[in-house]
């Protein structure tokens, strides 16, 4: 007889989820054999900007989600230029740029260090990471736990950093249609500099070693 698993919800995405996985035997080994996926929250943002002004939706979308709203904020900056005459001019589209790079660093730091990791290596001995859950953790990994602190600095960073041209994080309300509200000072593009180093120092010696790890540790576990 099938066996089906059901995971619900599924909460480390933004929306939350169902998961259904049938499990059966197939040739005499058990395979998946089928699985499906619902939304289970409707949050409707569609329905919350009907019939208001389309200035509105810069700042609206990006409430849909903390950790990534400079995207939904650019994109509703671009549907209403697509749809309008306004063009923003190059140093607009500059600012545009570095303020979603900060939030695509910091979003990805978060996602491998607090979000992804945490399923393959133990988290420290104390809340919030203790108890866990008993699961499949993969050996040799420990560096990745050991630079957590520094993840979190370097998170830390990166939303300081888009907030210097964004004005605040995690959202924004310098984009608007045909440009940016915000002009840098000297001052403000020096920080953004020195967080930008920081990070970069950060990503080459500490991040990017530690995502290989996590490969190549996790597919010789797969093969053993």
């Amino acid at each position: 007889m099938p066996t089906i698993t059901i995971m619900d919800p599924v909460t480390r995405i933004e929306g939350h989820m169902k998961v259904e996985v049938t499990i059966d035997s197939v040739a005499g080994q058990m395979q998946i054999t089928d699985a499906r996926c619902t939304g289970t929250l409707f949050r409707g943002f569609e329905t919350l900007l009907a019939g208001r002004d389309p200035l509105d939706a810069p700042v609206i979308t990006q409430r849909i989600c903390g950790v990534c709203p400079i995207s939904h904020g650019l994109t509703s900056v671009l549907a209403l230029e697509n749809v309008s005459e306004y063009r923003p001019l190059r140093n607009a589209r500059v600012m545009r740029n570095l303020t979603q790079g900060a939030n695509f660093l910091q979003s990805h730091i978060l996602h491998f260090y607090l979000l992804a990791a945490l399923d393959f290596v133990p988290g420290p001995a104390k809340a919030p990471w203790s108890p866990a859950w008993s699961v499949d953790l993969r050996p040799g990994l420990d560096q990745v736990m050991a630079n957590l602190p520094a993840a979190l600095e370097a998170r830390r960073r990166a939303h300081e950093m888009g907030a210097i041209l964004g004005g605040k994080m995690p959202a924004s309300h310098t984009f608007i249609p045909g440009g940016f509200t915000a002009t840098p000072t000297s001052a403000q593009i020096a920080a953004f500099r020195g967080h930008l180093q920081f990070l970069a120092d950060f990503i080459q010696k500490r991040y990017i070693p530690d995502q290989g790890n996590r490969i190549w540790n996790s597919a010789a576990q797969d093969l053993q």
